[in-house]
C-alpha cells in the first residue's frame, strides 16, 4: 500500500467521491433549474458513473472492514471467502465506472460534431464502437478468465484462479482502458479548426481537456507504479 493505512485510503478515495459528486450535482443542477432542460444521455451516463462509482467505495469499505486493507494476513478461511467474493463483485463496479463516464463523453461528441462533418462523425461510431467492445470485453474476461466455474475465484484451494489477481487480465484491461481514453481525448480536435468560442467558453474547454490529459496520466502513473512494485492489489 505504499505506506499507505487503511483508513488513510479510505478517507482518499471517499473524499475524492464527495468531490466528484459535488461536480456532478453542480452540472445536474445547471441543466435542470438554470437552463431549465431535461437531462440528456450522457447526463443519464454520468449518473449512472456516479452510482457505480460509489458501488465500488462501499466494495472497498467492505473489504477494510475485513482487514484487507491493513496489510495483515488473514488466516479465517469464511472471511478469506467473503473477501474473495467482493473483490469479484468488485470488478464490474470498477469496469462500469471507468467505461460510463466515457460513454457520456461520446454521447455529447454525437451532439457537437455536425452532420456536415461526415468523417468525424464516422470517426466518433468507430470510436463508439471500440469503447462498447472495451467495456464487454473487460466485464466478460473478469468474469470468465478463470473458466465457467466462477467460484474458483474465492476458492481457498492452492494455485486456484482468480481473475482479481491475474497479471496478464490486468494488462488487458488497463490496456483496453487506456487506449480507449487516448480515441476519445484525440478525437474531437479537427472540431476545432473552425470554433470560435467566448473566453469563457475556451477557459472551459481548456479546463475540460486538462481534465482528460490527467486521467492518461493517472492512468499511466498507476500502470507503472504497480509494475515497479509488483502490487496489483495497488489502488
Amino acid at each position: 500500500m505504499g505506506g499507505l493505512t487503511g483508513s488513510s485510503v479510505m478517507a482518499t478515495e471517499w473524499s475524492l467521491l464527495g468531490i466528484a459528486y459535488a461536480f456532478v450535482a453542480t452540472r445536474m443542477a445547471i441543466r435542470l433549474f438554470n437552463q431549465q432542460k431535461a437531462l440528456l444521455v450522457s447526463d443519464v451516463f454520468l449518473l449512472l458513473s456516479s452510482a457505480f462509482a460509489l458501488g465500488l467505495a462501499i466494495t472497498d469499505t467492505l473489504t477494510y472492514k475485513l482487514g484487507g486493507l491493513d496489510g495483515k494476513d488473514i488466516e479465517d478461511p469464511s472471511t478469506l471467502v467473503r473477501m474473495g467474493k467482493i473483490a469479484f463483485a468488485g470488478n464490474y463496479f470498477y469496469d462500469t465506472a471507468i467505461y460510463f463516464p466515457k460513454f457520456s463523453i461520446l454521447a455529447l461528441y454525437r451532439r457537437l460534431i455536425p452532420q456536415t462533418m461526415p468523417r468525424l462523425r464516422l470517426a466518433l461510431w468507430i470510436v463508439s464502437g471500440f469503447v462498447l467492445v472495451s467495456c464487454l470485453t473487460t466485464c466478460l474476461a473478469d468474469t470468465f478468465w478463470c473458466g465457467a466455474n466462477v467460484a474458483s475465484n474465492w476458492s481457498l484451494e492452492t494455485n486456484a484462479c482468480s481473475s482479481f489477481a491475474s497479471v496478464p487480465l490486468f494488462h488487458l484491461d488497463w490496456s483496453l482502458n487506456f487506449i480507449s481514453d487516448v480515441f476519445i481525448f484525440v478525437l474531437p480536435f479537427p472540431l476545432f479548426q473552425n470554433l470560435t468560442l467566448a473566453r469563457r467558453q475556451l477557459y472551459g474547454l481548456i479546463f475540460t481537456f486538462a481534465l482528460g490529459l490527467i486521467t492518461i496520466a493517472v492512468n499511466v502513473a498507476r500502470f507503472a507504479t504497480i509494475i515497479l512494485t509488483q502490487n496489483y492489489n495497488a489502488i
